[in-house]
């Protein structure tokens, strides 16, 4: 992944001055990155439809993360979640809901605006589901069984959200913190279980 992300970092360097220009061409940056080293197609469109996402941003300086800003100090959440993940024409190729949410949730407590989070369907955007974030609902008891089985399921996954939504409101907590931390929390669980097995334990 990381090399993946050297690579087309340099392509995209080379290039920097050119990247927003409408006439540049798209076909000739993909060929220059396959010839930098990025031999996944699906990397390279991902790229190439992150940069055709910037140029559409005119109003927020063509960048990302100030629309996404915006949009979520606006009480527009929802739009930033659907213009990422990728469905059918729409969205970056290669963005699903969950690195949908990981992009939005960081951006929502790295700059504090959870405040501007109105309603259930707000904090969904956010809280991206994993097997480590399952691991982690299902020692607290937060869920039932059938939803905590690991799973690709969007309806399975809206459900668990729901459920992590609902029990932090109720104690007062941010679904976001607990999603980040339940992360963190299933990843340490999961490296210290690896750790058990190479000792034989």
């Amino acid at each position: 992944m990381l090399e993946y992300f050297w690579h087309a970092y340099k392509v995209l360097d080379r290039n920097r001055l050119r990247l927003l220009n409408p006439d540049f061409s798209l076909d000739y940056l993909d060929l220059q990155m396959e010839r930098e080293g990025v031999k996944n197609r699906h990397d390279r469109r991902m790229v190439i439809d992150s940069l055709k996402m910037a140029r559409n941003l005119d109003i927020w300086d063509n960048n990302i993360t100030l629309y996404t800003l915006d949009r979520v100090r606006n009480g527009k959440i929802t739009e930033v979640y659907k213009a990422l993940v990728h469905k059918g024409d729409r969205g970056l190729h290669g963005i699903g809901p969950k690195r949908a949410s990981v992009f939005i949730r960081d951006i929502v407590m790295i700059w504090k605006l959870e405040k501007h989070l109105n309603t259930d369907e707000d904090f969904i955007t956010c809280v991206p589901i994993d097997t480590h974030v399952r691991r982690t609902c299902e020692r607290a008891g937060i869920c039932v069984d059938s939803v905590i089985t690991p799973s690709n399921d969007e309806e399975s996954d809206l459900l668990l959200k729901n459920a992590i939504i609902d029990a932090c409101k109720s104690l007062g907590g941010s679904p976001l913190l607990f999603d980040a931390g339940a992360w963190m929390l299933g990843m340490g669980s999961r490296s210290g279980q690896d750790q058990s097995r190479d000792h034989g334990g």
